[in-house]
């Protein structure tokens, strides 16, 4: 009888064992970094501790953002953090939103010149960007300029050099990158015209529901003990709105 229970329960073993959630986090810096890179980012921080509180085992991936949709309208995600807007629906119809972690808001920035206001100010200026990003600020009947930059820091010294006349960048992701260059004098860069502030949200799929209260309870926890703030902090952010 001995060697039958324990055979039994060797057998069972493989299907008691707890399956990695599959979290998918996009590549937007400060938020979230390419593997190797000395920081790992806000985001991919926050869902560390996450995972360390819940006691949930997550495999972290970071990926470019178009991937991260594809992954969210085939269901293949378990968990991810994505902007909460209403262009979003049809992907995440298998997805239950829960805590909203954080933001991001695109704006215009120049180097000792007074920033635009107004899009009309932006026709025939050279500005730098993200590949692909920015298109809020594309004007149909006048012509900007636009340069693909690998990142922001690259921008940002582009601008201070003249080969670009502005920077069209995540307002969190300059702070983050002039915190992180202490030889920068901050107040030589101004911003101005602003596009939709984008709230992100931590999305579970709905396969998982039953995860929801843990998870909810757990990143609560991380925000009272003030574990968030310090991870926004380090990257010279004092956003840390974790709200239901």
């Amino acid at each position: 009888m001995p060697v039958l229970l324990l055979a039994c329960l060797c057998a069972a073993a493989p299907a008691m064992a707890a399956e990695k959630l599959r979290f998918v986090l996009g590549l937007a810096e400060p938020f979230s970094f390419e593997p190797g890179k000395p920081q790992p980012g806000v985001y991919t921080e926050i869902v560390s501790a996450l995972a360390r509180e819940s006691k949930l085992d997550f495999d972290i991936q970071t990926m470019p953002f178009a991937r991260v949709l594809a992954e969210l309208q085939a269901g293949r995600a378990d968990l991810a953090v994505i902007d909460d807007s209403p262009i979003r629906e049809p992907m995440l119809r298998d997805y239950l939103r829960l805590v909203r972690i954080g933001q991001m808001q695109l704006s215009v920035w120049t180097y000792r010149t007074p920033a635009p206001d107004s899009s009309e100010e932006l026709g025939g200026k050279r500005m730098g960007r993200l590949r692909g990003t920015c298109k809020v600020f594309e004007i149909p009947d006048a012509t900007i300029r636009f340069q693909d930059l690998d990142d922001i820091g690259s921008g940002l010294r582009m601008l201070a050099a003249g080969r670009i006349d502005e920077l069209c960048a995540v307002r969190e992701a300059v702070q983050s990158a002039l915190h992180a260059q202490a030889d920068v004098a901050t107040g030589d860069y101004h911003s101005g015209l602003e596009g939709p502030v984008l709230p992100f949200r931590l999305v579970l799929n709905k396969r998982n529901a039953a995860l929801e209260p843990q998870l909810r309870r757990a990143l609560l926890k991380l925000r009272e003990r003030g574990e968030i703030a310090a991870i926004y902090q380090r990257y010279g952010l004092s956003q840390s709105d974790v709200s239901p």
